[in-house]
């Protein structure tokens, strides 16, 4: 897949998901829907925002780091965006069963660094 092919479809991907979360945010109760909504709202606030931190990493890399290959800059900003989106979505998901204070997000976060830490330090090629 050219670099190209994959801008234009992680866009119109992205793009997808931000709809797929408006619907859900303005159409479906999640009083009334149970848990298949709310599976749906966070789902598709996960794959919106996977897809956005994806994107604009990628971009960010390809302007301050060019002399990175171009797949490690998709795969690495991809892994990271994989990661902020579990920081976003379990810090809703925290806020939303009344859990969320500032030691839940700073173990959350480190549990995150710890991943990728362990991930850089297990796939170097």
């Amino acid at each position: 897949m050219t670099l190209g092919k994959y801008l234009f479809s992680m866009i119109l991907a992205t793009l997808l998901c931000w709809g797929a979360w408006v619907l859900v945010v303005f159409f479906i109760d999640p009083e009334n829907s149970g848990l298949i909504g709310i599976l749906i709202f966070y789902l598709a606030g996960f794959f919106a925002i996977v897809g956005t931190a994806s994107i604009i990493g990628f971009l960010s890399r390809r302007v301050f780091n060019k002399y990175e290959h171009t797949f490690l800059q998709v795969k690495n900003s991809f892994r990271q965006a994989i990661w902020f989106g579990i920081l976003v979505v379990g810090s809703l998901f925290l806020q939303s069963k009344d859990l969320i204070a500032w030691w839940n997000l700073v173990v959350l976060i480190l549990v995150l660094v710890f991943m990728e830490a362990m991930w850089v330090a297990f796939n170097k090629e």
